[in-house]
């Protein structure tokens, strides 16, 4: 007889050792069909097939595929997948909850195309998208048209009363990879009172020839990404062709709060001169808080950004000068694929503060690169590198950056604790060129740097810099370079004073394209320098306007007395000054001299005013 003992404990042994395959429910795809007609989604003669009380499940999948549908929910439910695939649907969640797990899916791979309308009803119920940041859904889809025949794709998702939470590892708004024509998929996902976004990667508008569009009702709040799980957005991704795309958010009466690792405005990598779109407005209500902004480019291919701030402090990079963000670009192309790269910040009001390891304004690297930042009444930047135009390898390497400010407007650069360490105002590294212009006449320049250059080129190409300063300036640096050059290619600086000064500590360097002209206006003015010698082989000229200053009237400015060097530069026609709209009397007093009770030599006169004592 057969020890069935024995038998039954090695059953037991197997099957602790050796598990039998776990069963997962059945996954079912269930398809709208309303048969019983009363909308119920608990109602299971409405689903083909038939779905047994409680289905659909949190296994299930559920697709709406007919014409149109008006359905609703008449408890909570939890889905593995939801699919809208074509016609005007209406899901009203009666005050309750629908969550889908993995995938939800509106509108998408359409082959036929055309115009459909989505709206989400909530009465107060939640539309969620994943469980939470542990556990996301895999992908969010919403107006994709796939296919290269059909008509295009127009939809807008519309929710009404409804909170919105997206837990995603990824989400696209408007997706068009139709390749041969343009303008085939636009969509519009209007968000109602609260929307939640916790998602690694966003991107709306994307591939070719695709709108994206995020907006909310009036007062309504957006929130995409937090401090502990920041978000990646993309606005207006162009991959294929020459067709654009479009990213847009315009939170002009709606709140937006975002927190993201990066905030790209416009890329693409197509060959055929395509680029993507993205435009962001903010008002004074909003705050997004970016590590990286590139705004207009990215690390390949162009775009074209557009950043429009209402309140300079809606948009925050870094925290403090020990918590930085790592970069802003503004009109960044890093590569040869598509056209030029435009980029566009504009502040119109409030405080904008930035705390930076780099900031760019108009980069090409082997292709163009436009950028303009244009500063609201108070900004303070502080960075280790700051480039306003900068042009990079062969071909058609050039960038182009301008640097400016609302009429009367401040820009603080770096700080006396926290100076900027290098900054460049054309600086070119290739065969084409570069200009970077600082134009701050009409409003007031504050900067405390390290190393400035004024044009500077290290390859073969061309480096164009500008820097106009007038009275309200004031600038600090410890170096200051001109039209420097360390190639055969040339440098050109220019930088004109219209009463405006530079305080150099230690090194000034001009080079022999280099000029600096100074203004004398009304009280003295130049550069202020503290070092031991001077580098001048490019021209610095003085114009002396009548003054309205009693005491020493000056266009340059060297602490020690520095007499002989600087009449062996006025010798070799290295300086020079005009005189000539001075008083016939006072024109000839003009010269090189040292006040040796303050210890300094200047360009200059001592003015006393008619009928006064000084």
């Amino acid at each position: 007889m057969k020890n069935l003992r024995s038998l039954g404990v090695c059953f037991v042994y197997l099957a602790v050792f050796f598990p039998l395959p776990f069963q997962l429910p059945a996954q079912t795809t269930y398809t709208w069909d309303n048969e019983m007609g009363n909308g119920l989604w608990g109602a299971g003669n409405n689903w083909n097939p038939d779905a047994p009380l409680g289905a659909p499940s949190n296994q299930d999948i559920v697709v709406f595929s007919s014409p149109s549908s008006n359905s609703q929910l008449d408890k909570d439910y939890t889905v593995n997948k939801l699919k809208f695939e074509n016609g005007n649907n209406a899901l009203y969640l009666n005050g309750y909850q629908l969550l889908i797990t993995n995938v939800f899916s509106a509108y998408s791979n359409m082959l036929s195309a055309g115009s459909y309308a989505l709206t989400i009803n909530g009465n107060g119920g939640t539309f969620q998208i994943g469980i939470n940041t542990s556990q996301p859904a895999k992908f969010v889809g919403i107006g994709w048209k796939k296919y290269w025949s059909g008509s295009p794709l127009i939809l807008t998702v519309m929710l009404t009363n409804t909170t919105l939470k997206v837990y995603a590892d990824e989400a696209i708004i408007a997706e068009n990879t139709n390749r041969w024509d343009s303008g085939y998929s636009k969509t519009i996902l209007h968000c109602s009172t609260v929307s939640i976004f916790r998602v690694k990667h966003m991107v709306i508008g994307d591939h070719s020839g695709a709108t994206g569009i995020i907006s909310a009702v009036k007062n309504g709040y957006v929130e995409i990404g937090e401090t502990n799980y920041p978000c990646r957005l993309r606005l207006g991704r162009q991959i294929y062709r020459e067709f654009t795309t479009h990213g847009v958010i315009h939170a002009t009466n709606w709140i937006l709060k975002a927190y993201l690792s990066e905030l790209i405005m416009g890329s693409g990598i197509s060959p055929n001169n395509g680029y993507g779109v993205g435009s962001l407005t903010l008002n004074s209500d909003d705050e997004v808080q970016a590590e990286k902004a590139y705004i207009g480019g990215y690390t390949n291919g162009c775009g074209h950004g557009y950043v429009t701030l209402a309140d300079g402090k809606a948009l925050k990079l870094g925290v403090s000068p020990t918590k930085r963000a790592n970069i802003l670009a503004v009109g960044y192309h890093p590569d040869t694929t598509g056209p030029m790269c435009v980029g566009r910040l504009i502040i119109s009001n409030g405080i904008f503060r930035a705390w930076l390891n780099e900031m760019y304004v108009g980069r090409g690297n082997y292709n163009i690169g436009n950028g303009i930042f244009r500063g609201g009444p108070t900004n303070e930047i502080i960075a280790d590198l700051i480039v306003i135009g900068r042009g990079h390898g062969g071909g058609g390497g050039r960038g182009y950056g301008w640097l400016e400010a609302v009429s009367n407007g401040v820009i603080q650069l770096g700080t006396t604790e926290h100076p900027v360490q290098q900054m460049y105002i054309g600086w070119h590294v290739g065969d084409q060129l570069c200009t970077g212009t600082v134009n701050a006449t009409s409003w007031k320049l504050r900067a405390n740097i390290k190393c400035l250059d004024v044009a500077r080129c290290t390859w073969t190409g061309t480096a164009n810099g500008i820097l106009n300063l007038d009275a309200d300036d004031v600038v600090n640096v410890s170096t200051l370079r001109v039209a420097t050059t360390t190639s055969s290619g040339p440098a050109r600086g220019r930088i004109t004073l219209y009463g405006g000064q530079i305080g150099v500590s230690n090194s000034l360097i001009v080079g022999i394209n280099g000029t600096i002209t100074n203004y004398v206006m009304r009280y003295p003015s130049g550069i202020v320098f503290g070092g031991n010698t001077i580098t001048l082989n490019g021209k610095y000229h003085i114009v002396f306007y009548p003054p309205r200053y009693q005491g020493f009237y000056w266009g340059f400015k060297w602490y020690g007395n520095h007499t002989n060097e600087l009449q062996s530069l006025y010798s070799s026609g290295k300086i020079t000054w005009d005189a000539s709209l001075l008083p016939a009397e006072e024109q000839s007093q003009v010269a090189i001299r040292y006040n040796a009770s303050e210890n300094y030599t200047y360009i200059g006169y001592k003015f006393v005013a008619k009928g006064s004592v000084f």
